[in-house]
């Protein structure tokens, strides 16, 4: 890379912002090592998590209804 182009993504920030998303890759990269379901895309977005969440809450609930039914 020429001299000029460093100075040029240093000026206007771009060499940060690869860093930054390059850094981000490798941390997920590496967190994510032996993973398969991470490796293969299965994971959840904030949307899946939240409904996953209600459903367990409403399951708790019904749980603690029917043993305290008993």
């Amino acid at each position: 890379m020429s001299i000029f182009r460093q100075a040029f993504d240093w000026i206007t920030v771009r060499d940060y912002v690869a860093a930054k998303n390059r850094a981000a890759i490798e941390t997920a990269a590496r967190y994510s090592r032996g993973n398969i379901a991470v490796q293969n895309g299965w994971f959840l977005d904030k949307t899946g998590l939240d409904l996953l969440s209600r459903e367990g809450d409403k399951a708790i609930s019904r749980l603690k209804q029917k043993a305290s039914n008993k």
